[in-house]
């Protein structure tokens, strides 16, 4: 599940900056030619840093941007309650058909296509981008072993990480032109969308060849081989939990706009970074230490967890306050570090480095509270947390209409208030255990037989 989402998250990659390359000003040597200002100094005293035909750029990319992220929550929602209704087997390689027909479209309708196409195309690729990841979710958590639940969890979501990295590699490393990464990227899906008809199935209890020794290592998580007949939403909407988790997405994906997407204009726009730099920077080294810190805090988590040293709940919020509020602490400095950008890449790798504690925790959480309604709690609090994430593409591309230095420290100061008001909503209202409606009660027979005074 792990590989299907890194296939997912480089598809996006490759696509994104397929966009930028083709509709973003550049000079003759591929690079942008829009800052003003000849040195990070000037531009610290600058109220804009940005010329006028940037700002329409930046304003066209953030409005696709949002597109894109509304269209994932939008494809997450049916996914995720579907694949608890009904198993999400099918739904995955319906989702993987999806992503191949966008492999094939995407290229051609990205560069040459108008606007309205260009809308047609992210939101597409969006929501089936939100469809399997979470249908993903919802098989995992049917097959992540409790003692390996935080580390299972925790590779679903750096799966970005790896993908991102994995595209940036071809595509820079290897000289693979984005078009061509594209096609790659689908024929590597539909070589997964084989092996899943073979290999993935929804449940334990519906996999033909597993042993019985493997079966009760889940009886206890799944006592009965029943799909819910329903969603409880009732219960699942009136639990202070889901909306902790909520909360606690919205920081996730503040943190993730701020740091991982609009920080590289900092570097562009104020410290008057090269373009290689930047994209080594974000695309590399950030996404590399991402991954590795993630996956380690993830062993760390389970070990503790394993031993009992730490109730869960306690472990879950202290990784997400060292992740909203510790992490973004260190981001906060940057802004008081001047132009050393030696000083600002350090403070950016620690903040990397503490920042993707909410990975190794986030999605563990959920699963910690809900096993069969996996899905569905997925796409309230993740989907949810898409949604805001939509609005704030618009809304921080007008605070940072200038790119000035003044914005900058409102961005960065507003991250970390509102990521630490997340963090606080999240330690009040987390519980750490399976949730009391997270059960499947067998079905009665409709139409019992009598035999005497008992009913068979």
């Amino acid at each position: 599940m792990t590989v299907v989402n890194i296939l997912c998250f480089a598809s996006k990659f490759a696509g994104d900056k397929l966009y930028v390359e083709s509709h973003i000003d550049r000079d003759q040597d591929g690079f942008k030619t829009v800052r003003i200002g000849s040195s990070c100094e000037e531009a610290m005293t600058l109220n804009s840093t940005m010329n006028e035909t940037s700002q329409g750029e930046e304003l066209s990319y953030n409005v696709i941007s949002a597109v894109y992220m509304l269209f994932t929550a939008l494809g997450k929602f049916p996914a995720g309650v579907c694949a608890d209704l009904f198993g999400g087997r099918h739904l995955l390689l319906f989702g993987f058909l999806g992503k191949i027909f966008m492999a094939i479209i995407t290229p051609t309708l990205v560069i040459f296509g108008s606007k309205r196409m260009q809308f047609f195309v992210r939101g597409a690729a969006g929501f089936f981008e939100g469809f399997v990841t979470a249908v993903t979710f919802n098989i995992v958590a049917h097959w992540a072993p409790t003692r390996h639940l935080t580390l299972s969890a925790t590779l679903l979501y750096n799966s970005d990480a790896a993908g991102y990295l994995i595209a940036h590699i071809f595509n820079v490393y290897f000289g693979i032109k984005l078009q061509v990464l594209i096609y790659m990227i689908g024929v590597l899906q539909g070589m997964m969308y084989m092996s899943c008809i073979y290999f993935v199935f929804s449940r334990p209890n519906t996999h033909p060849s597993i042993s019985a020794q493997e079966k009760d290592l889940f009886v206890e998580l799944f006592p009965t081989n029943e799909l819910p007949g329903s969603i409880p939403w009732k219960a699942i909407l009136t639990d202070f939990d889901i909306w902790a988790l909520f909360a606690c997405n919205v920081g996730y994906n503040f943190q993730h706009l701020v740091i991982h997407r609009r920080l590289p204009d900092y570097f562009y726009y104020i410290l008057h970074d090269d373009d290689e730099n930047i994209e080594f920077q974000f695309n590399v080294a950030l996404r590399l230490t991402l991954f590795i810190a993630g996956v380690v805090l993830a062993v760390i988590a389970d070990y503790i967890i394993k031993k009992g040293y730490i109730p869960v709940v306690y472990l879950r919020s202290t990784y997400i306050g060292m992740s909203l509020i510790l992490g973004n602490l260190f981001a906060v400095m940057i802004i008081f570090v001047g132009c050393n950008i030696t000083t600002v890449i350090i403070l950016l790798r620690l903040n990397n480095i503490f920042g993707t504690a909410i990975d190794a925790s986030l999605g563990g959480n959920m699963l910690d509270n809900s096993r069969h309604y996996a899905g569905t709690v997925f796409s309230i609090t993740c989907g949810g947390g898409h949604l805001i994430r939509s609005l704030m593409w618009i809304v921080f591309g007008y605070v940072l209409e200038h790119q000035s230095i003044s914005q900058w420290t409102i961005t960065l100061w507003l991250n970390l208030a509102i990521c630490s008001f997340c963090t606080l909503v999240h330690f009040d209202g987390s519980r750490g255990e399976r949730a009391s409606w997270d059960v499947i009660k067998p079905k009665q027979d409709k139409n019992p037989v009598k035999t005497g005074n008992v009913l068979i």
